[in-house]
């Protein structure tokens, strides 16, 4: 990562154009993505957070496809972890 820790994601992208902003923006900040897993059938959850002029805001949210990733996958990175943060 930027200050110099090794940062690993645990997660599964879909195969379109949210999972590439997600991983060009691991990529930018090094974080490891050994363990992303990509699911072409997979639609993420979507949230976009509207603020108005007097700071209120309001969240609308899309909830997308719920798949189960690999959870062996998952408890071999943790393994492999001094720290996990969730």
């Amino acid at each position: 990562g930027q200050l110099g820790l090794n940062v690993v994601s645990v997660s599964c992208v879909g195969n379109d154009h949210s999972a590439s902003i997600i991983l060009d923006g691991f990529k930018k900040y090094h974080v490891n993505c050994d363990f992303v897993q990509v699911i072409p059938e997979l639609i993420a959850n979507t949230a976009i957070i509207f603020i108005d002029e007097l700071g209120e805001k309001t969240l609308v949210y899309s909830p997308g496809s719920d798949h189960e990733w690999d959870k062996e996958k998952a408890l071999q990175a943790i393994a492999q972890s001094r720290y996990y943060y969730t």
